[in-house]
C-alpha cells in the first residue's frame, strides 16, 4: 500500500463535521473562529471551511509545484543466522536491501515454539525481542526447546515481510567452553613445533580457523589439535569457532613465527683427547659451542702421520690399523648442512701399543672371572676384586661390626691392625652392593697382611696368580698415560652408576664403580654413587697407605695419602710383566 503524505488527506473526515448558523464547527462543547489562532483544543469548535482552505496552503507549501513523495514498507531482512545461548538465542541477519523509501526505525524479532524433531518439546509461550540493529539478543525462551526464528524491519509505513529461519533452533543448557592452549610457542620459520592442544567443553567440532600462519592446522579430536609448519614470518593470533553443542565461543591463542638465523660453517671440536689401543686409538672431544645454526651432521677425525680419517656421529671415534710403536695425533672436523668446520686443536701425541695383557680375563683362588684391559704398558683388572682369600688358601676375615651405618654399637673395623674385608652397608653377599662393587679392603688385606707378631710376618697376595696390588709408582704410570690427574678420571669411569657424572667416556676401558668407602677412623660408610677408591701396596714414611680416589663431580684421578690402613676400598689387580 503506497501512502501520499497530504495534509488534505484529512479533509474527508473533517467533511463529516456539521457547522452551525455562524458557520463554526462545535468540537466537543468548543468552537472556531476565523478570530482565534488556528489549533486543536479539546473541546474546541473549528470553522470547517478554514480549516479546509488551511490545509490546501500547508500541502503546497509542504509539496510546491511538484507531488509530495511516496514510500512503502521496507523489503525483507536476509542471511539470518541464529546462535544459541543458555535460555536464550543472538539473532544476526543483514539489513534489507530496500528500505521503501523510509529510514528503518527498527527489528522485531519473534521466536515461536515449535515441536519438530531433535527436541520434539513445545512450550506455549512465543517471545519477542526488539532492537535497533543486528544481532538482537532474545531471552526468556526454555532449553531444549525449539524455535522458529523471524525478524520484521520497521518504517514508518510498517512492518516488513517478515524472514524466518529455515529449520529450528534449540537453545542450550550450557555454554560451550575452550580451555587456554598447552603451549604459545616461538618457532623458526619452515620448521615445526610440539603439537599445540585445547581442551573443550560441551562442542562436538570446530568452524573454520582464523589467523593461523600458512603451513599450520587444527583438527578436531574431542579436543583440538594445532600442527605443522609455518611458512611465514609474524605473530600469528588465531581464533577457531567451536561448532555444535551451545554459543558463539572461540578458542585463541598466539604463535610466533622467527626469521630463520643465518647459517654458516660451525667451530672446531674442543678438548680432543686419544687414547691409544693395540693398533688403534679411541678419539674423545666435545662438539663446538657454536654450531653456525645448522644441526652438526656429522665429525671426522683424521690421524697424523699416515692421514687416516674415520667418520662418525658423536665421540669418541675409533681409528683402526694404526701402526703400533708409531706416536700419532688427531684433529677432528664438525660438518652442518652449510659445510666443514675448520680442523680442531691437535690431541696431544699416544702410540698404538701392542696389548698388555697376554690374556683376556683371569681367575682368582675361589674360581671368581674378571676380564682385563691394556692401557699403554699396563694390564689391569677390569672389575673390582670380590675374593675371601689370599692366593695361598688364607682365610680373609669379614668384618661386620658397627651395623648397616658402618660406625654403630661395638664397631671393630677401625681398630683392625691384619687383613679384612666387608660389602659396602654390610649388605649380605645376595644383594645389589656386593654385585655392583665387588668387597671393601682394608689396606692390611691389599698389603697382605694376614697376621701380627713380635717380628716381621711374610705378607700374602689377594691377587689372582700373575697379578698383584699396584704401587703407587704404578697408579701413577696409568695416570700419566690417559693424559695427567685432570683428565683420567673421565677416561676411566664407568658409563653407568655414577650420580650425575657426565663427564666420563670410559676411553681407557678400566670402568671404575663408584663403590665408596668405609672410614678409617670409625666404620660408618660414605659416598656409594659418588666416589671410586683404590687401595695401592704403598704407605709414606709417617704410615699412611697411598690410595687413588675419582669422584662423580670432575675428571680426575687424585692421590691422597691422608688415609689411615684401616680405611675400606676397593682393589684392582695389575698384571705382573715379566
Amino acid at each position: 500500500m503506497k501512502f501520499r503524505f497530504l495534509p488534505f488527506l484529512l479533509l474527508p473526515m473533517l467533511g463529516m463535521a456539521q457547522s452551525n448558523s455562524n458557520g463554526e464547527v462545535p468540537l466537543g462543547g468548543n468552537t472556531y473562529s476565523e478570530k482565534q489562532p488556528f489549533e486543536i483544543k479539546r473541546n474546541a469548535s473549528f470553522n470547517l471551511d478554514e480549516i479546509k482552505v488551511r490545509w490546501k496552503k500547508a500541502a503546497l507549501e509542504n509539496c510546491p509545484g511538484v507531488p509530495c513523495p511516496s514510500f512503502t514498507v521496507p523489503g525483507p531482512v536476509t542471511n539470518i543466522v541464529v546462535t544459541p545461548l543458555p535460555s536464550a538465542a543472538s539473532v544476526a541477519f543483514k539489513p534489507p536491501a530496500n528500505n521503501g523509501g523510509s529510514p528503518i526505525t527498527g527489528y522485531i524479532v519473534t521466536a515461536t515454539p515449535t515441536t519438530s524433531a531433535p527436541a520434539k518439546r513445545k512450550s506455549s509461550a512465543t517471545i519477542t525481542a526488539e532492537g535497533k540493529e543486528s544481532p538482537i539478543l532474545v531471552k526468556g525462551l526454555t532449553s531444549g526447546v525449539n524455535y522458529i526464528f523471524s525478524v520484521v524491519a520497521t518504517n514508518a509505513a510498517g512492518g516488513s515481510p517478515s524472514t524466518a529461519t529455515p529449520n529450528p533452533v534449540t537453545p542450550c543448557s550450557t555454554l560451550n567452553t575452550a580451555g587456554d592452549p598447552s603451549s604459545e610457542p616461538t618457532v623458526v620459520v619452515n620448521t615445526g613445533f610440539v603439537e599445540i592442544s585445547i581442551l573443550t567443553k560441551g562442542a562436538t567440532g570446530i568452524g573454520t580457523p582464523t589467523g593461523l600462519p600458512l603451513g599450520v592446522r587444527a583438527k578436531w579430536e574431542d579436543q583440538i589439535f594445532i600442527t605443522g609448519e609455518p611458512s611465514e614470518v609474524g605473530i600469528f593470533n588465531y581464533s577457531i569457532p567451536l561448532t555444535g553443542g551451545c554459543g558463539d565461543v572461540k578458542a585463541s591463542g598466539k604463535i610466533t613465527v622467527t626469521k630463520a638465523p643465518d647459517i654458516t660453517v660451525p667451530n672446531a671440536p674442543v678438548e680432543v683427547i686419544a687414547t691409544a689401543g693395540n693398533g688403534f686409538v679411541s678419539v674423545a672431544f666435545k662438539a663446538p659451542a657454536n654450531n653456525g645454526g645448522s644441526e652438526i651432521l656429522d665429525y671426522t677425525v683424521t690421524s697424523n702421520p699416515d692421514n687416516i680419517f674415520v667418520t662418525g656421529n658423536s665421540s669418541p671415534i675409533k681409528l683402526e690399523d694404526l701402526s703400533n710403536g708409531t706416536p700419532y695425533t688427531f684433529t677432528v672436523v664438525a660438518r652442518n648442512a652449510v659445510g666443514p668446520s675448520l680442523p680442531s686443536l691437535a690431541s696431544s701425541p699416544v702410540t698404538p701399543l701392542t696389548p698388555a695383557c697376554p690374556i683376556s680375563q683371569i681367575n682368582d683362588k675361589e674360581g671368581n672371572t674378571y676380564k682385563l684391559v691394556s692401557i699403554g704398558t699396563q694390564c689391569w683388572m677390569q672389575e673390582n676384586l670380590r675374593v675371601t682369600k689370599y692366593n695361598d688358601g688364607t682365610e680373609i676375615p669379614l668384618n661386620t661390626s658397627g651395623g648397616q651405618q658402618g660406625g654403630e654399637g661395638q664397631e671393630t673395623w677401625s681398630a683392625l691392625k691384619t687383613g679384612a674385608y666387608c660389602v659396602y652397608g654390610n649388605q649380605p653377599k645376595t644383594e645389589s652392593n656386593f654385585e655392583n662393587y665387588g668387597y671393601l679392603y682394608n689396606w692390611y688385606a691389599a698389603k697382605g697382611v694376614y697376621a701380627t707378631g713380635p717380628g716381621p710376618v711374610e705378607s700374602k697376595n689377594i691377587c689372582p696368580e700373575k697379578m698383584h696390588v699396584p704401587s703407587v709408582q704404578e697408579w701413577n704410570i696409568l695416570k700419566n698415560y690417559l693424559g695427567g690427574e685432570d683428565q683420567a678420571g673421565g677416561k676411566m669411569k664407568s658409563t653407568s652408576l655414577w650420580i650425575t657424572s657426565s663427564t666420563d667416556n670410559n676411553a681407557s676401558g678400566f670402568s671404575a664403580l663408584p663403590g665408596g668407602f668405609r672410614v678409617f677412623n670409625s666404620g660408618s660408610f660414605g659416598a656409594l654413587g659418588y666416589y671410586a677408591v683404590f687401595q695401592s701396596s704403598t704407605a709414606d714414611p709417617f704410615g699412611f697407605p697411598d690410595v687413588f680416589i675419582l669422584e662423580n663431580s670432575n675428571s680426575n684421578l687424585r692421590f691422597s695419602g691422608a688415609y689411615e690402613k684401616s680405611v675400606g676400598a676397593s682393589v684392582r689387580c695389575l698384571y705382573t710383566q715379566n
